[in-house]
């Protein structure tokens, strides 16, 4: 781009821009250093114009300026010439700048090799399929129900930021989605999480017995061992909502709330919440 808008900090460039030099290639010494000499047309190019092959007889006395040079390369060249030509001319503009400021100057006459190399290097990278990652649309999480003949106990956990109370919160369900029993209790006691948890749990068992519900399959957050003739398995809080719920109610109120077949009044929003039952 800058090459093509006359941007390079060429001599002739620099001397337009009231800078105190000469405007004579600092490599050749012999001629105006323009954006065409300097990256084509210097003598101390001249290994890399023998070599790259495309562009013999072609002589820069004949253009107007670079882009003038680059438009009769485009019409006479291959694409692929063309982007080897391009990768050269950057190389020859890298190599220009090591030399005027002390850093040698290399082979001239590997440039078009090192060219090629570096062509072939960046097609071989991105000819390499690039595996993106694929978005997870996640599936809605639902109520499972138990078997026929079975009950769900959700149970769950809520902390006060490390102060009294405890709050636990529990839903009892049929095979049908029908709501058995819940419950909101508090525990004047601190626990860590896990504690809590298996309190949840504990208050849960102690509830279904009392209500005659002797057979159930337990849900609860973070715990996955087994008690005795009770499953817990560990779903997603999505999947517990009104258990959650309750266990956060159960920390505002004053004493132990029960419900048997019926919806805490607070909690009647839960009720339409399709066969999701949180």
């Amino acid at each position: 781009m800058e090459a093509c808008k006359d941007w390079l900090p060429t001599q002739v460039n620099i001397a337009k821009r009231k800078v105190p030099v000469d405007g004579i290639c600092p490599v050749c010494n012999k001629h105006f250093e323009t954006t065409l000499h300097s990256l084509w047309g210097c003598s101390g190019l001249k290994l890399v114009r023998t070599a790259f092959r495309s562009l013999r007889g072609s002589n820069c006395g004949n253009f107007v300026g670079f882009q003038d040079f680059l438009n009769f390369c485009s019409s006479e060249l291959t694409q692929e010439e063309l982007v080897l030509l391009c990768v050269i001319l950057w190389r020859n503009w890298f190599l220009r700048n090591k030399s005027v400021h002390g850093g040698g100057r290399d082979e001239m006459g590997s440039v078009v090799d090192w060219c090629k190399g570096f062509v072939e290097d960046f097609r071989d990278v991105n000819a390499v399929p690039v595996v993106r990652d694929q978005v997870q649309i996640s599936e809605p999480i639902r109520w499972k129900p138990p078997r026929e003949g079975l009950y769900k106990l959700k149970t769950d956990a809520a902390l006060n930021g490390g102060l009294l109370p405890v709050g636990t919160g529990l839903v009892i369900r049929d095979h049908a989605g029908n709501l058995m029993a819940s419950s909101a209790q508090k525990v004047e006691a601190t626990f860590s999480p896990q504690v809590a948890e298996a309190m949840a749990i504990l208050r849960g068992l102690h509830f279904a017995v009392d209500s005659e519900i002797e057979v159930i399959v337990c849900d609860i957050k973070d715990l996955k061992s087994r008690i005795g003739d009770v499953s817990v398995v560990h779903i997603s809080r999505k999947a517990n909502v009104v258990a959650h719920n309750l266990s956060k109610l159960s920390l505002l109120i004053s004493e132990d709330l029960f419900w048997m077949k019926s919806y805490p009044p607070t909690l009647q929003v839960w009720r339409g919440c399709c066969f999701g039952f949180g």
